[in-house]
């Protein structure tokens, strides 16, 4: 049996967008193929259930094995939210982001910059009220100058007596949460070998804790991992699993 664990913002829909209508097709009939096969088929997303469940519709949001969303701090299955974590940052750390996001040479805010999810933070400059050419425009600025790596190295090196992990994700934002409560910690749930597909996939970024889990898993299971930069290379590299 193999399972096949997708993220979901620029590896299956664009960043915060919805899944393609021809790609939402194809993809609901290889979800049929696999589980028709005895493999499964997960998620696991930074964004929280709502926002999975509007990127990819309750159809294919019911119809796979497993949902992990808020990376991996909390599970749906079937229609039922099997577990959630909380997680309650510290004053110190807020102030601290409150205070990078005043300093920031970043022109542009959009509100709700600091996201409260279970087990974790994001946290963004340009704000999750940021939509469309105002999302790309920081993705381009930051491509320069590099400030979202900044912050997590700002942040993994202040609060690392408190176990904090600060991750890029996405294209405008970082994913905060307690070492060991990343995308990795669901490893203990694969028992055979996987496939995971990503677009964040380098170090530092939100799939590399997972990917890095599976590249040194000892229980002898073949494991491969794609890094993919949109659906269509997702959509790609499916095709050579439909058997």
């Amino acid at each position: 049996m193999k399972t096949f664990i997708f993220d979901v913002d620029g590896t299956l829909t664009p960043s915060r967008g919805k899944i393609d209508p021809h790609f939402d097709r194809w993809f609901n009939n290889w979800i049929d193929l696999q589980q028709s096969l005895h493999n499964q088929v997960w998620l696991i997303s930074g964004s929280d259930l709502p926002k999975t469940i509007e990127q990819m519709g309750i159809d294919i949001v019911d119809k796979i094995d497993r949902c992990y969303n808020c990376m991996g701090n909390t599970l749906y299955q079937k229609g039922t939210t099997m577990y959630e974590r909380e997680f309650n940052p510290s004053a110190k750390l807020i102030s601290c982001l409150e205070n990078l996001l005043e300093k920031s040479e970043y022109p542009h805010r959009h509100g709700n910059h600091i996201e409260y999810r279970s087990g974790m933070l994001n946290y963004s400059i340009v704000g999750r009220g940021a939509v469309g050419q105002q999302r790309t425009d920081y993705y381009n600025w930051d491509l320069v100058n590099h400030e979202r790596e900044q912050i997590a190295t700002t942040i993994n090196s202040q609060f690392k007596s408190e176990n904090i992990v600060a991750l890029v994700g996405g294209e405008t934002g970082l994913d905060i949460t307690k070492y060991g409560w990343d995308k990795s910690q669901i490893i203990d749930e694969i028992h055979g070998p996987a496939i995971f597909v990503g677009d964040k996939m380098s170090h530092g970024e939100n799939d590399y804790p997972l990917k890095h889990a599976l590249d040194i898993d000892h229980r002898g299971f073949k494991h491969r991992c794609y890094h993919v930069s949109g659906w269509s290379e997702t959509l790609g590299v499916l095709s050579s699993y439909m058997s």
